[in-house]
């Protein structure tokens, strides 16, 4: 009789949490934050400012615009995929995608000769998208790239990816993405090289395999080889296997602009590696631009030992460096103007 009664009043405590917890969340005054909330309605994409409180949609609206085709998630990746294709090879110009909620596959973007913005309602999951070599012009945003089966070698990402040969990929930008697990920005080495690229408030978070710390490809973003302008801006990257940012590059002429992000458990204390193709930077027009970044509890700047660095190319200001490891790999470099604040 006991038990029963104790069973009773169980129910009835998690009767009244429940009914609590949906009155508080109906009565949220949806105080707005900084992240963003992709909703889709009869085909128009609204932007809103995401609650601080519930991570519902806001009133406060931050842009809206038409989507030329809306790809609704029927849980079949291949099909899902193939309609994300078909979409860009039979739009008349310039095309706007947006992804229903769900899990997708792979899916392929780019090179259909046309600008294609890809977008995604909120919580919409992807294990790799592919911009096919040769694209111009492709954005994708509000995506998560996830990693799901820890028994295989499949590497969930952006990615770009050619069928053969050396290729070129131009003006991608990649924007409020969500990595975690094994999920990256990856480009193949010596396979092609990105030009002006831009990654704007990605958060990169838990990107390891928990075992293999020495590789290379577990940088959350490594792209083998840049030309032109590469911004990477207002991104998270934390407890990241080998290196938060991998970038090469391909020409003796071009920027990175590295800013504003946040740094923190870097597990090899490797930041931001940065190469040149032509052995050193200081024989080159290549320059490194990092301020207003915050490092915390981990290492900065590294180059490889064969890269000579000078200051004529290295501009690092205006960061925030916080309980810096004692220990650090000799081939990390500190700005001079900086290292007093260390």
């Amino acid at each position: 009789m006991k038990r029963i009664v104790s069973l009773i009043i169980t129910a009835f405590i998690l009767t009244a949490c429940i009914f609590t917890f949906s009155a508080c969340k109906e009565k949220c005054e949806h105080i707005a934050g900084n992240e963003q909330f992709y909703a889709e309605s009869g085909g128009v994409v609204t932007i809103s400012k995401k609650c601080k409180m519930c991570g519902e949609a806001t009133d406060e609206v931050i842009d809206t615009f038409n989507a030329d085709a809306v790809i609704k998630y029927t849980g079949n990746r291949t099909a899902d995929g193939n309609e994300v294709t078909k979409a860009q090879q039979t739009a008349n110009g310039d095309i706007t995608i947006c992804l229903k909620k769900g899990t997708y596959g792979q899916i392929y973007v780019g090179d259909f000769e046309k600008k294609v913005r890809l977008v995604a309602e909120e919580g919409t999951r992807v294990e790799v998208v592919q911009v096919n070599g040769g694209a111009d012009g492709v954005t994708i945003e509000n995506i998560d790239i996830y990693y799901n089966d820890p028994e295989t070698d499949y590497s969930p990402c952006i990615k770009f990816e050619t069928a053969g040969g050396f290729s070129y990929w131009s003006n991608i930008t990649i924007k409020n993405c969500n990595f975690s697990g094994l999920g990256t920005i990856n480009s193949a080495w010596k396979k092609g090289v990105v030009e002006n690229l831009i990654v704007d408030g990605c958060t990169f978070k838990d990107v390891t395999n928990n075992v293999n710390y020495e590789d290379s490809n577990l940088s959350a973003i490594f792209i083998g080889e840049t030309w032109g302008t590469t911004v990477i801006k207002n991104c998270h990257f934390e407890h990241i296997a080998y290196s938060a940012i991998r970038l090469g590059h391909y020409s003796v002429e071009g920027e990175t602009i590295i800013e504003n992000c946040y740094f923190k458990d870097i597990v090899r204390n490797r930041c931001i590696m940065f190469t040149a193709k032509n052995e050193t930077l200081q024989d080159c027009q290549v320059s490194l631009v990092v301020r207003g970044c915050i490092f915390d509890d981990t290492g900065a700047l590294r180059f490889t030992k064969s890269t000579t660095v000078t200051n004529s190319n290295l501009y690092v200001y205006a960061n925030t460096w916080r309980q810096i490891p004692t220990s650090i790999d000799n081939a990390t470099y500190y700005d001079a103007r900086e290292q007093s604040e260390l």
